[in-house]
């Protein structure tokens, strides 16, 4: 029996025809592809608040009640916006007494005349809940908490696993979690997650690893301390943003704990010192040099209408870096 083979010319055809069903579809819809943004909008932008510096339950409040509603609040109408925030699980902060835990057993640190400095939901470091942590809950119920800024504010030492331990316990008897992890402070807080040496969570070999707990609780994104100066992350081209990102990467490899990657791009994929993996987001702090940190009377020069404009005109994402303090001043 012979196999009947097509000439050449109507093989071609055929693949053609095969080509132009799959492209083509069902319809006669030429060009169609998933839009970057809904229409009609061009750009994305967001406000990551950090809790730093929110002292009284009542500021945190009055925050997110500027942020998130269209009432008349203390600043001016409300923004409208659906901004979550972020919370600490523990505050150690004595630092303001100078004390040096080097030297000592670590116990509590709770002491009184001490600011909170940033609200939690345990007292200090102790087993008891904080004043704040039945509006806290209800926050997180809601929405309007999905941000952990690290577990605490904590002075060198003062962090264990078993800290973490008793925190995850606590939002798995509520049924809650929440799926950011944003670094916080400094070479105190060794439950930050990254490559510096004093970062230590996501570290097996460290008494302050947690990440094999605080991952699999929830969190999908991490936030290990890159900011940019680049206005719209994945946009259309700007030279401007070039020069920013090998300005940005110089400056990093003065620093050779640093690994941060300088493509421009909103999301990476983050591998754990563990092996775990988690996407890890980039933070927008000001256009470049005059405003560098995140303080109320900077805010309007760090996303004001050029900065937005630029964004909208780059078609890019924005995640606005800042604190509660930049939101709120009694000045």
């Amino acid at each position: 029996m012979k196999t009947r083979v097509f000439p050449f010319s109507r093989r071609i055809w055929i693949i053609f025809v095969i080509f132009a069903i799959l492209n083509e579809g069902c319809g006669n819809h030429k060009g169609v592809h998933l839009r970057k943004f809904p229409y009609p909008y061009e750009a994305a932008l967001t406000i990551c608040s950090d809790i730093d510096d929110t002292d009284t339950i009542e500021k945190f409040l009055s925050i997110q009640e500027f942020l998130s509603s269209t009432k008349r609040t203390r600043f001016d109408t409300g923004l409208g916006l659906e901004i979550g925030n972020s919370c600490w699980f523990y505050n150690q902060y004595n630092q303001l007494l100078n004390i040096n835990l080097k030297d000592t057993t670590y116990i509590n640190s709770i002491y009184s005349g001490i600011p909170d400095r940033g609200i939690s939901l345990f007292a200090g470091d102790s087993d008891s809940l904080s004043p704040y942590a039945g509006i806290l809950l209800k926050l997180i119920k809601a929405g309007h908490i999905d941000c952990l800024h690290s577990y605490g504010e904590f002075a060198e030492g003062g962090f264990s696993r078993e800290l973490a331990v008793k925190a995850i316990d606590f939002l798995k008897s509520e049924s809650l979690s929440v799926d950011v992890y944003i670094n916080h402070g400094g070479k105190g807080n060794n439950d930050n997650i990254g490559p510096q040496s004093s970062f230590r969570g996501d570290n097996p070999g460290s008494i302050e690893y947690h990440t094999d707990l605080t991952v699999p609780m929830g969190i999908k994104y991490l936030w290990r301390g890159q900011i940019t100066h680049c206005i719209g992350q994945d946009g259309d081209f700007s030279p401007i943003n070039f020069a920013k990102m090998v300005y940005e990467y110089f400056q990093d490899l003065l620093n050779h704990e640093i690994d941060y990657p300088h493509d421009n791009s909103l999301v990476h994929i983050y591998t754990l010192d563990d092996g775990q993996k988690v996407f890890e987001f980039v933070r927008y702090i000001d256009p470049l040099g005059r405003y560098p940190r995140a303080h109320q009377k900077h805010l309007l020069y760090q996303l004001g209408p050029k900065v937005v404009d630029e964004l909208i005109d780059c078609k890019g994402y924005l995640i606005q870096y800042t604190s509660a303090l930049s939101l709120l001043s009694d000045s």
